[in-house]
């Protein structure tokens, strides 16, 4: 069967990575055992085009997200300094912007964050479908003195006109399957600037397989991303490497230049998935995990963790407490609960930028664990 790349349109790609059992929604988490251990499991093939090094899912199972779903991460205050700092660099970019609106606005953190360092009256629309489950309409709450910001529970989409100068769009475009339509289905208004977010190619490759989810069904590279959005007319103000470099921010400007297909294609990375999985596994032995979002889930499924191999996972977000990992039978515990259930003493981090801030919370209980990171800081 011919996979035609859904980013250049090239019918040469090759399958990098296929598994058959994978949570179709990573943050769906349920309050009961059986409901976990039932959640719906589909079939993902990773294809990276030979021309574009576009890396998509073959077999996406269509999402639309009106289901109870908790992507909340600032309860970390190294994330909420990092929310800050990108918003920072945000502002200082688009200092003129009157109208801004974010697509997929999550918690809505970012759009704080965003809104404190204007100066001048402003109007903040977030949009995310997600919403419909927690809120019934919109939401308006003070951000500051001067500005507001609106939480609006649906698409953003060509019956609604607010001519923003600015379009935010954070950790949305990976979810993305039909890459094309989706942009187009926003850009309709033209908005001068175009900042994105997402986790990249070039982290993903270096045998991060828990990055191969169905939710996360699109990977794009610091050089694609370029050519990509460039078939919009949009250039490039700064492309960078972010969050261990494990993420690339952009922002884009509206200039109407398209720019050509010119990669070279190759094959540079090394995927060995049973020696990834004996490695980490073994790691994990007699340990307690911490962090129970999206790639704590998926790294429990692909090593076929159970509750029998790890009792219970630690998370700072006290909205998970008691709930299970989708997927298994592994319950979520908060902070204080998780800490003195803890019999391993060992303590494995998912994500090495939290490593020191989870050693200053552990300290607080007197306990005395190894707290260690799974993967490397780069």
């Amino acid at each position: 069967m011919i996979v035609k790349c859904k980013l250049c349109g090239n019918k040469k790609t090759k399958s990098i990575f296929r598994h058959d059992k994978i949570p179709k929604y990573n943050l769906n988490y349920q309050k009961d055992k059986k409901k976990s251990l039932t959640s719906q499991l589909v079939k993902i093939n990773f294809v990276i085009c030979k021309k574009c090094e576009f890396v998509f899912n073959a077999k996406y199972t269509n999402l639309d997200y009106k289901v109870e779903y908790d992507a909340k991460r600032s309860y970390s205050k190294y994330f909420k300094n990092y929310l800050k700092l990108i918003a920072r660099e945000l502002y200082l970019k688009t200092k003129k912007a009157k109208n801004i609106i974010e697509v997929g606005a999550g918690d809505g953190k970012f759009a704080e964050e965003l809104i404190k360092n204007y100066k001048t009256k402003i109007n903040y629309s977030a949009f995310d479908v997600s919403w419909l489950v927690s809120q019934k309409g919109t939401q308006v709450h003070k951000v500051n003195k001067l500005n507001k910001l609106k939480k609006i529970p649906k698409y953003y989409d060509k019956k609604i006109f607010l001519k923003p100068d600015l379009l935010v769009l954070r950790h949305v475009l990976e979810h993305q399957s039909n890459v094309k339509n989706f942009i187009k289905g926003l850009i309709f208004e033209e908005p001068k600037f175009f900042f994105i977010e997402i986790p990249c190619w070039e982290f993903v490759k270096k045998n991060n397989f828990h990055y191969f989810s169905n939710e996360h069904c699109s990977y794009y590279s610091k050089k694609n991303i370029e050519y990509f959005m460039s078939q919009f007319g949009y250039k490039k103000v700064f492309v960078k490497y972010v969050f261990n470099k494990e993420y690339i921010i952009s922002l884009w400007e509206k200039k109407k230049i398209i720019k050509k297909l010119n990669f070279k294609f190759k094959s540079n990375f090394n995927f060995d998935y049973k020696k990834w999985k004996k490695n980490i596994k073994k790691k994990l032995t007699n340990s307690i995990m911490w962090g129970a979002g999206g790639k704590g889930v998926m790294l429990l499924n692909l090593l076929d963790i159970k509750s029998n191999d790890m009792e219970f996972i630690i998370d700072s977000n006290p909205h998970l407490e008691n709930k299970f990992i989708p997927g298994t039978d592994i319950k979520i515990f908060g902070i204080t609960k998780g800490i003195e259930r803890d019999r391993s003493n060992r303590i494995a981090v998912i994500n090495p930028l939290y490593l020191n801030e989870i050693k200053n919370t552990v300290k607080k209980f007197s306990i005395n664990k190894k707290i260690f990171s799974v993967f490397p800081k780069l």
